[in-house]
C-alpha cells in the first residue's frame, strides 16, 4: 500500500441540493442559456441578427431612448463592451439605430430609426412564438418561483466579494 493512501482518509460525501438532480445545478442554467442563444440566432439567421441584436433592439424599442451604458449594464453577463459595440455598429450600419454621443458627458444615447421601428414588430412576433415554445407547460406561478429562487441564490452570492453564509 502506498504511504499516501495510508494517511489519506476519504471524506464522506455530504448531500446538498445539487445532489437531488441528475446533473449539477449550473449545468441546467448554462444549457438553457446556450439553447436559447442558438435557437434565437437560428431564428434570425436570414436577417443576419443574433440574440444580442435582439436584446439591443428590444430594450431600445420599449424605452424609446436607451444609453449604451445602461444597455451594457443590462446585458453585461452575456455581452462584453466590445461585442455590444459591434452589435450597435451593425444596427447603425443597417439603418435601424441612431447612436448619439454627447461630447464631454461620456454618454451614448441609442434610438431606433423609423426603419428599425418598422422592422421591430416582425422580430417581436418571432420571439413571442419562441417564448411560447420555451415556456410551454410552465405556469405563471412556476415561472415566478424559479425567478424568486434564482434571485435569492444570486443575492446569497452577490452580498460581497467573499462567499458569505446568509
Amino acid at each position: 500500500m502506498d504511504i499516501n493512501q495510508e494517511s489519506y482518509k476519504k471524506v464522506k460525501r455530504r448531500k446538498h441540493f445539487s445532489h437531488y438532480s441528475e446533473k449539477p445545478f449550473g449545468w441546467y442554467l448554462k444549457r438553457l442559456d446556450k439553447l436559447i442563444t442558438s435557437h434565437v440566432n437560428e431564428l434570425f439567421k436570414d436577417k443576419e441578427l443574433t440574440r444580442f441584436h435582439w436584446q439591443a433592439l428590444n430594450n431600445t424599442y420599449h424605452e424609446g431612448t436607451k444609453t449604451k451604458e445602461s444597455l451594457h449594464e443590462l446585458v453585461q453577463d452575456y455581452v462584453d463592451k466590445k461585442k455590444l459595440d459591434e452589435v450597435i455598429h451593425s444596427l447603425v450600419e443597417r439603418g435601424w439605430m441612431i447612436r448619439n454621443e454627447s461630447s464631454g458627458q461620456q454618454i451614448t444615447k441609442l434610438e431606433l430609426t423609423s426603419k428599425g421601428k418598422k422592422e421591430f414588430p416582425s422580430l417581436d412576433a418571432i420571439l413571442y412564438e419562441f417564448d411560447q415554445r420555451v415556456f410551454y407547460g410552465v405556469t405563471k406561478e412556476e415561472y415566478q418561483i424559479v425567478i424568486k429562487v434564482l434571485t435569492r441564490m444570486i443575492n446569497n452570492l452577490d452580498k460581497g466579494s467573499k462567499l458569505s453564509t446568509p
